[in-house]
C-alpha cells in the first residue's frame, strides 16, 4: 500500500466522521523532528527513516517516534570514485553511507511504492495501526488494545491511514530542502 493510498483512506475517514476541529486550526502547523535517523537496508531492499516529534495538541508536549518504511527499493554500492561521480549527477538517486559502506539509493516514491508506517501517538493506535496491519501496512506488531467501553471505534470503516505527525513526517521527506524521497504529496488532510 501506499502513501498516498493510506492518505485518501485517513481523509475519507477524516471527512466523514470530524473531530470538531477546523481546517483553520491546522494551518501554520510547523512539526519540528528533533531526532531524525535513515536506516538502508540493500539486502532486504528496503529503507527507514525515523523521526521524533512534539506533539504540538497535547499541553504536555509529548514526544512521538515516527517511522515510515519503503519497500523494493533500488541500491547501488558504490565500489569506485568514477561510480559515486556518476550516481552523484542522477537527480533521483542519493547518497548513504552505513559503517564502511557507501550506497547510492533510487528515491522512493509516495505515489508508487509500498511504504510500512507507525507512530506512537494514541490517534494512531486507536484509529490506524490494526488496519495499517491487516493491509501490510505497519511497521512491526500492533499493541494490544481491548476497549474498556461500548462507544463505537474510532475507525468505524475499518481503514487503514496516517496520523498528522506521520503526514507532517512525509512532507518533511520530500521536502526540496530535504529530498528523501520523490514525489510531492498531492492530497491533503485536515484542511492542510
Amino acid at each position: 500500500m501506499t502513501f498516498e493510498e493510506l492518505l485518501k483512506y485517513s481523509y475519507l475517514l477524516r471527512t466523514a466522521h470530524q473531530d470538531g476541529r477546523t481546517p483553520e486550526f491546522y494551518k501554520g502547523w510547523n512539526y519540528r523532528f528533533s531526532f531524525f535517523n535513515v536506516r538502508p537496508f540493500a539486502g532486504t531492499r528496503t529503507i527507514m527513516f525515523m523521526a521524533e516529534t512534539r506533539s504540538i495538541t497535547n499541553p504536555r508536549k509529548v514526544s512521538y517516534k515516527l517511522i515510515m518504511q519503503f519497500k523494493e527499493v533500488q541500491f547501488k554500492k558504490i565500489t569506485n570514485q568514477e561510480e559515486a561521480d556518476e550516481y552523484a549527477k542522477k537527480k533521483d538517486w542519493k547518497y548513504v553511507q552505513i559503517q564502511d559502506l557507501h550506497f547510492y539509493y533510487k528515491l522512493p516514491s509516495l505515489k508508487t511504492d509500498d511504504v510500512m508506517v507507525k507512530c506512537a501517538c494514541f490517534d494512531f493506535r486507536f484509529s490506524f495501526e490494526y488496519y495499517n496491519k491487516q493491509y501490510g501496512a505497519l511497521v512491526g506488531q500492533p499493541r494490544l488494545y481491548h476497549s474498556k467501553n461500548k462507544l463505537p471505534p474510532r475507525n468505524f470503516k475499518r481503514t487503514p491511514g496516517v496520523c498528522k505527525h506521520l503526514y507532517h513526517f512525509a512532507l518533511f521527506l520530500c521536502h526540496p530542502k530535504n529530498r528523501w524521497v520523490d514525489s510531492k504529496i498531492t492530497r491533503t488532510i485536515w484542511g492542510l
